[in-house]
């Protein structure tokens, strides 16, 4: 199997970004969040024009002893970000089909189209 067969095999389906951050706002406990430094690398040394979380926390001081270089100590990060490390893509999934489908809405839930036309509708005639 060539190498692209087997990317596809593994990331089955399309990524959804976008919905998946519309679907926290109504319901934050999708996605698993976690606090870490994270910062944009433009340098071209690892990535090019990347955010990169430091899943560690700290960053590494190093320093050239010779022909190598060794851990001098740590500077901890400070944590500028929330960032999603897992999501239930099952629930979200179902969520998002019910949403597209329009079949799911709860108690009380309407359309603001719905109010806006409800508003606008003539009043009946009947004056005594």
């Amino acid at each position: 199997m060539n190498m692209r067969l087997r990317l596809m095999a593994f990331c089955a389906g399309a990524a959804m970004y976008h919905p998946l951050a519309v679907a926290v706002v109504a319901d934050p406990t999708l996605v698993t969040l976690r606090d870490l430094h994270v910062d944009v690398e433009n340098k071209g040394e690892f990535t090019r024009g990347e955010t990169v979380a430091d899943r560690m926390g700290s960053n590494e001081r190093n320093l050239l002893h010779g022909e190598h270089y060794e851990i001098e100590g740590y500077d901890a990060l400070p944590l500028n970000a929330r960032v999603c490390v897992a999501s239930d893509s099952e629930r979200f999934v179902g969520m998002f089909i019910s949403r597209i489908k329009g079949k799911v809405k709860r108690p009380g839930e309407y359309h603001a189209w719905a109010q806006c036309t409800a508003s606008r509708a003539p009043q009946s005639a009947s004056r005594a």
